[in-house]
């Protein structure tokens, strides 16, 4: 599946969830099934400032392709 593929699925997804918090429910549980977190990036170079809740983001390239992985401290923001 190609990004504009699964991006039309989240839409579909989302818009088809009519009540709030069961799409705050479907966020929190699409960031469980993240892979882990390495501990060792969550250091302040890696934390994203300026949000309420604490956010982890790193990067890299791969084969032309960019890969992130992030974390956070808050269910919502980790989804």
């Amino acid at each position: 599946m190609n990004l504009a593929e699964r991006e039309a699925e989240l839409i579909e997804i989302f818009e088809w969830i009519e009540d709030e918090t069961d799409r705050y429910v479907q966020i929190m549980d699409y960031g469980k099934r993240l892979p882990e977190f390495p501990e060792e990036s969550r250091i302040e170079q890696n934390e994203v400032k300026g949000c309420q809740s604490k956010v982890w983001l790193t990067y890299k390239f791969d084969n032309g392709k960019l890969n992130l992985q992030a974390d956070s401290n808050t269910a919502i923001t980790k989804g």
